[in-house]
């Protein structure tokens, strides 16, 4: 683990085996939180989910075969959580693909985008940039109720 300003970092290789290491990480950040709202089950499943569907998507498409890593940020001030996710793999904005149709039956849906779709909808604040060779994904989530008191 690295340090750098006040979030704190972890690298781990890009395979789905490295998913719980990620997830530990960053529910350690947590731990110590009270009050976490509106639930501490509904914001562990709802970091566990945005986390997985963007990292899986590194996984999968970042790195065309090859090996590669992913490294995470987290920090938690305000009540609020921030987790960074970046990749040094083909760039590749999620957040500007097209939302799927979430209406339409499962049989005339295209293929992809959900999970994105999916990540997006659990976070309060999701946002993409491509900076130093690297896709960086910042998601932000409100998860105590002291983030209403101090805004």
């Amino acid at each position: 683990m690295k340090e750098g300003g006040k979030m704190d970092y972890i690298v781990v290789d890009a395979t789905s085996q490295a998913f719980e290491d990620v997830m530990e990480f960053i529910f350690m950040k947590i731990k110590d939180e009270d009050n976490l709202y509106p639930s501490a089950e509904r914001v562990i499943k709802d970091l566990r989910l945005a986390t997985e569907e963007i990292f899986i998507n590194i996984v999968s498409y970042a790195y065309d075969g090859i090996k590669g890593e992913v490294e995470i940020g987290a920090e938690v001030l305000n009540g609020e959580i921030l987790i960074e996710i970046s990749d040094k793999g083909i760039p590749f904005n999620p957040l500007e693909k097209e939302e799927p149709d979430i209406t339409s039956g499962i049989e005339q849906r295209k293929v992809g985008g959900l999970g994105i779709y999916i990540a997006k909808r659990m976070m309060d604040e999701t946002s993409y940039e491509r900076k130093d060779n690297k896709n960086i994904i910042t998601m932000k989530k409100r998860i105590s109720l002291m983030s209403k008191v101090m805004a």
